[in-house]
């Protein structure tokens, strides 16, 4: 593997890291009906399934964008969720 390969792929183990934590911390607390997520949809108008369909999705995509078969389906459903 020569260096510009090692970088690569360093770099993105660490941005499907990052954007797993930070998926994984916004979905749980929706899936888990804490407060803040409650009151924000609430006040945006949203139902109350839209914040558990919203928090399945971001949970899910976080995690399906660490295998290769899933990767693709798991960027789409971020975006789509973003």
């Amino acid at each position: 593997m020569d260096f510009r390969q090692h970088w690569t792929t360093l770099a993105g183990l660490i941005m499907s890291a990052l954007l797993t934590v930070g998926f994984l911390s916004s979905g749980i607390p929706k899936l888990m009906d804490a407060e803040v997520p409650a009151i924000e949809f609430a006040i945006w108008g949203y139902p109350k399934w839209m914040q558990y369909f919203v928090g399945i999705a971001e949970v899910l995509g976080a995690l399906a964008i660490w295998h290769r078969y899933t990767m693709r389906w798991g960027f789409l459903m971020l975006a789509v969720v973003v």
